[in-house]
């Protein structure tokens, strides 16, 4: 492989790369821009309360609800 089949192969791949960053870039824009849920969520924890589960699902609760997320 000679040095022009190399710098082809560098340039190729670097389009490629910068082809993908754009493409992700266009997605994660468009999905920051939704406001879900709209709504209120139901967490179901399906445990005895006072449980460990119950103590992680509260949990989790109070840091979804918060908004600093």
């Amino acid at each position: 492989m000679n040095a022009t089949d190399k710098r082809a192969m560098v340039r190729n791949t670097l389009r490629t790369l910068a082809n993908a960053v754009a493409v992700t870039a266009a997605l994660v824009t468009g999905a920051a821009a939704q406001s879900y849920p709209s709504k209120r969520l139901t967490i179901i924890v399906p445990y005895a309360p006072g449980g460990q589960f119950d103590f992680v699902g509260r949990k989790l609760a109070q840091l979804l609800s918060s908004t600093d997320l």
